[in-house]
């Protein structure tokens, strides 16, 4: 055995120590390959162990000197500045990895090859993966029949918090599950998804109202749908969608294009497939944002579907609209419209439905059960926020067993806030309605007569008093109604006389004829006659005296004038009263085509009372018209009840001058200022 290890070390001594000019063999008798000059023989527990080395780096000349090219050793990865072992060889220039490591890649920043895979590394040329030829127009080309290309799939969050991102850099986006690309001019991620990234937004289940009535086997139409209230913490596209197990759903999608409160209309679709009226509370609703589950979702919410149709009619006059309608204030559950129908026949289900059109930003609709047959009244519900002054002109269609039935009803929104210029005796007496504490002005502002309460009988939103004192000069009112910013309406009472040569009936009817209102309690009968002559355009016509203290003069049958059968009553055939004096009557315009006579003084053709047809002005020959105070029966005609509405004065006046009976002064004055605030609003001086 000694003498065998003996044998083969004097070989390797011989082999290594001295020129060898022939092929080797180790491990063997046998000859080597023809192809080789070394060969080592297979052995099943021994290996060949090259020299191990711990190079410094791929440029290392130091630790091996002078290295021949092609020198193969084993670098050990001991030292940090080439910390990764396995074999490797010198190409003449650098220490490579065996296997083709080290190229073509190069190290970021550098022009050395790369050896490791932690490296930042680049390459000039273009780069085909998966196929043996390059595209000549592509830098990167990926070819695969089963296989795609896999981005980097990052959060919203994680995206987000790459530093100094490049134009178009490319992601996916998890949280979004949609691509993403960076659009540097606005500093902003794009979605490939369409436009912005998707948006972010939560739904107030408060805030959700469900429109139009469901009914068993009754395909949904434009009129079903549910208003949305969402918050909106990110704006860009979102998908919303309600689903029901009853064979219809709500969907729909779009862009928030800002961040906060708003609402969505999201259409129906589908078919109802069973009633469910009888099984309360309804279909209950799962709610889809961006496509992910709504986990907070709204389980308090809802929809009955009722079975088929009654047969039944809806009898047009007799809806009534209940509840106050302002300019820009959402109707609430006093904003009703309720309606007498007649029903012939509940045998096929007895369910109801009727709803309105949208106009002037509001709707009503209801539904629900008839049991029986017979006349009956229904309630609709109204939504939404007027978006006019103007009347709202609606049509109810009721879906019925026969088919559909229609009737039409009119809104009436509440009229703006209007600035009053008035003028009078600023005493108790109430002459000027600008006076506060009076009768008169308590009248006026009181919101049970003037207000947006349910139960005003005029639906106003106020008035802004203009203050002219007792007896301004020409040249004051001439300022106030000429000014940039005339008054709406104007009301002149007792006691007022247009002084001087400078005739400021002129510039009262400028303001006319430009749209003013005016109400003329005046009893001078110069100033009188003069107002006379430029609205008529008539110097015949005069003015002079008649009448005394408690005189009545009656109201004649006048039911279709707006001020004679006004909202505060009919005054068809009563009387008003002369307070304290004697009343100015006007000759030579009761057969005026432009004026609509209210009284006269009695025997004769004088008039004391009319409204002017083309022109929105009104005369009353009294300036004490509007006058309150003591229980007499020739004084202070007006009077309010305890609730502050416009009534009579009972007992009043003398035998002479119609005698003595009611008088409804404060009534006239109430329907004269209703219909003053309508000529304001729809025919005024100022737009509203």
């Amino acid at each position: 055995m000694k003498k065998i290890a003996l044998t083969l070390m004097l070989v390797l001594i011989t082999l290594f120590s001295s020129n060898v000019f022939g092929q080797v063999t180790i491990g063997s008798l046998d000859p080597p390959d023809p192809s080789a000059i070394l060969e080592l023989k297979p052995s099943t527990h021994l290996g060949l162990l090259l020299p191990r080395v711990p190079l410094t780096g791929i440029t290392d000349v130091i630790t091996i000197p002078n290295p021949a090219t092609g020198l193969v050793v084993y670098n050990t990865g001991t030292v940090s500045t080439f910390p990764e072992a396995g074999f490797v060889y010198w190409d003449g220039a650098q220490w490579s990895k065996l296997g083709g490591a080290g190229g073509p890649w190069m190290v970021s920043g550098t022009t050395d090859f790369s050896v490791d895979n932690l490296d930042s590394i680049y390459q000039t040329g273009p780069v085909t993966i998966g196929k043996d030829t390059l595209i000549g127009s592509a830098m990167l080309n990926v070819e695969a029949t089963d296989k795609g290309v896999l981005v980097p799939r990052l959060t919203e969050d994680e995206r987000d918090a790459i530093v100094d991102p490049a134009n178009g850099l490319l992601i996916y986006n998890t949280d979004e599950d949609c691509f993403n690309y960076y659009f540097a001019e606005e500093e902003e991620w794009l979605s490939l998804c369409g436009g912005p990234a998707r948006s972010e937004y939560t739904v107030d289940c408060d805030g959700i109202t469900v429109h139009g009535t469901y009914v068993e086997g009754s395909p949904v139409d434009g009129s079903h749908y549910m208003r949305v209230k969402v918050d909106v913490t990110k704006a860009g596209p979102y998908t919303f969608s309600a689903t029901t197990e009853n064979g219809y759903g709500f969907h729909n999608g779009g862009v928030y294009l800002e961040v906060g409160e708003q609402y969505i209309n999201v259409p129906a679709q589908g078919k109802p497939i069973a009633a469910n009226n009888s099984t309360p509370p309804g279909d209950g609703l799962t709610f889809t944002l961006n496509g992910k589950h709504f986990e907070a979702g709204c389980n308090s919410l809802f929809i009955t579907v009722y079975p088929p149709n009654a047969a039944y009619e809806m009898v047009c006059g007799s809806a009534i609209v209940n509840g106050a309608y302002v300019k820009g204030r959402a109707l609430g559950p006093n904003n009703t419209i309720s309606i007498v129908v007649n029903v012939t026949d509940v045998s096929s289900g007895g369910s109801w439905s009727v709803q309105s059109n949208t106009s002037g930003g509001i709707s009503f609709e209801g539904a629900g059960m008839f049991t029986t047959a017979g006349r009956q009244t229904i309630t609709l519900q109204g939504y939404g926020t007027p978006t006019t002054t103007q009347p709202i002109n609606l049509t109810l269609t009721a879906t019925t067993k026969d088919g559909e039935a229609t009737c039409f009803v009119v809104v009436r929104v509440a009229y703006p806030k209007m600035t009053v210029y008035t003028w009078g005796e600023r005493t108790s007496y109430g002459y000027n309605l600008a006076t506060s504490g009076t009768a008169s002005n308590t009248m006026i502002t009181s919101p049970v007569n003037f207000g947006i309460a349910d139960n005003s009988t005029v639906k106003a939103e106020g008035f802004e008093f203009i203050d002219g004192g007792s007896n301004p000069t020409n040249a004051a009112i001439r300022g106030v109604l000429s000014s940039a910013n005339p008054p709406d309406i104007v009301i002149a009472g007792y006691y007022w006389i247009s002084t001087g040569t400078d005739n400021v009936a002129d510039d009262i009817l400028e303001y006319l004829k430009k749209g003013g209102t005016v109400l003329f309690y005046v009893e001078d009968n110069a100033t009188v006659q003069l107002m006379m002559q430029a609205i008529f355009g008539d110097n015949t016509v005069s003015a002079g005296s008649g009448g005394g203290a408690g005189t009545r003069y009656r109201f004649p049958l006048l039911p279709n004038d707006p001020i004679i059968n006004g909202p505060f009553g009919d005054l068809g055939g009563l009387y008003w009263g002369e307070d304290a004096s004697t009343t100015t009557a006007v000759s030579g315009i009761s057969t005026n085509p432009n004026a609509m006579v209210y009284s006269l003084h009695f025997n004769t053709s004088n008039v004391t009372a009319f409204r002017h047809t083309s022109m929105n002005f009104v005369f009353v020959g009294d300036g004490g018209f509007n006058s309150n105070g003591p229980e007499s029966m020739t004084i202070c005609p007006f009077r309010l009840d305890s609730q502050n509405r416009p009534s009579f004065k009972p007992n009043y006046g003398l035998t002479s001058g119609n005698g003595t009976g009611p008088v409804h002064n404060a009534v006239f004055t109430a329907n004269a200022i209703a219909w003053a605030l309508e000529q304001a609003t729809y025919n005024g001086i100022n737009e509203h």
